[in-house]
């Protein structure tokens, strides 16, 4: 019970969820009890892998990239999309690329806790955004992103 009322509280503090806190306390023995715990060099290099991979102009090679540091059942929901595959959310990362030519997502900031991560980011001047990376066995399986269009 003391390991997830510390991720909980972990996941509180990392920014205004407005998911119900059942949800989360679920949600948050699922994580603990069944996962072991990724070193926090392997979060840091696949965070970082990551924002590579989300530069790769190439949708072919980039698709390829993202089946080596995302699970099988990867999720990712941000500000505007939800995406259940790694190729629906390759889809997406087109679309950013058309809509924002020649600019590129830079990491800012990573901090790691028990198969979490958060990272602060940027893509040029238009976007910036907070990411929470979960993981399981090494992977990344979630992606929560909270975006900001600067204007």
């Amino acid at each position: 019970m003391k390991k997830t009322q510390t991720l909980l509280g972990a996941v509180l503090i990392l920014g205004s969820l407005t998911i119900p806190t059942a949800h989360l306390n679920a949600q948050t023995q699922i994580q603990t009890k069944n996962a072991a715990v990724t070193p926090v060099s392997v979060m840091d290099k696949a965070v970082y892998k990551h924002f590579e991979v989300l530069n790769i102009s190439s949708s072919e090679r980039r698709l390829s990239e993202m089946g080596k540091i995302y699970s099988s059942d990867f999720h990712i929901v941000d500000t505007f999309f939800e995406h259940f595959t790694c190729k629906d959310f390759n889809n997406a990362v087109n679309e950013i690329h058309k809509k924002f030519p020649g600019q590129n997502f830079t990491l800012v900031e990573v901090k790691t806790l028990n198969n979490v991560a958060r990272a602060t980011w940027k893509l040029g001047d238009a976007l910036n955004g907070e990411n929470i990376f979960l993981f399981k066995d090494g992977k990344i399986t979630d992606i929560i992103a909270f975006v900001s269009v600067n204007k």
